[in-house]
């Protein structure tokens, strides 16, 4: 079985959205999310003790980790929405540099 064939056999699927800065009617700065893409396939996991650890010693928390058969096209920031959850991404990895698995690393928000 193919890695995309894995993943989607997981049934896992997320919403990639990101941070857009606005202005309301009094000028005044507004965030929002804004959906860029819906329905990916991914495989969602709680994060490795192991990756845990290596964002950890600079800082950082990580939560779980999204795995996806192609480069997703997310950067640090942006948010995943996982089964009504908000997990922002932290990290992100091809693994094996092959561009066949990508690994990104998220951080569950309140």
């Amino acid at each position: 079985m193919t890695i995309a064939a894995t993943i989607r056999k997981s049934g896992h699927t997320v919403a990639v959205m990101e941070h857009k800065v606005s202005k309301d009617e009094l000028g005044a700065r507004v965030t929002s999310l804004q959906v860029l893409k819906d329905n990916v396939a991914c495989w969602v996991q709680p994060v490795n003790s192991r990756i845990r650890d290596a964002y950890q010693a600079r800082g950082l928390i990580v939560t779980q980790t999204a795995f996806f058969s192609a480069d997703p096209g997310v950067e640090e920031g942006y948010v995943l929405v996982f089964e009504g959850r908000n997990l922002v991404v932290v990290g992100k990895k091809d693994e094996a540099g092959l561009k066949r698995l990508w690994a990104i690393h998220l951080k569950e928000t309140g």
